[in-house]
């Protein structure tokens, strides 16, 4: 069986705040916030750009993730939290 490269994304909704988080997951040890917005299709429409990127080959490692969230962060994010690694069992929880 070949061995392919996968990631997981989600969004998180944030009950206090009602905030929508963009995460993704390179690998099943960590995931990385890559913003939080307002509402969910703007979250949605930054997992569906950090696809684009992967697909393209853009994005292979967290060094990556970190290069596009600077260069696709706009005024939207503006606001946000800074990108936040996280270990999945704190994601879990």
């Amino acid at each position: 069986m070949i061995s392919r490269n996968r990631f997981l994304a989600c969004i998180i909704r944030q009950y206090g705040t009602g905030l929508y988080r963009a995460c993704v997951s390179l690998d099943k040890n960590s995931a990385i916030c890559l913003s939080t917005y307002q509402d969910e299709a703007s979250a949605m429409e930054m997992i569906n750009r950090f696809l684009e990127g992967y697909q393209q080959g853009e994005i292979r490692t967290i060094e990556d993730v970190s290069s596009f969230i600077a260069s696709n962060c706009t005024a939207d994010c503006a606001n946000s939290p800074p990108p936040i690694e996280q270990d999945g069992i704190e994601m879990a929880a």
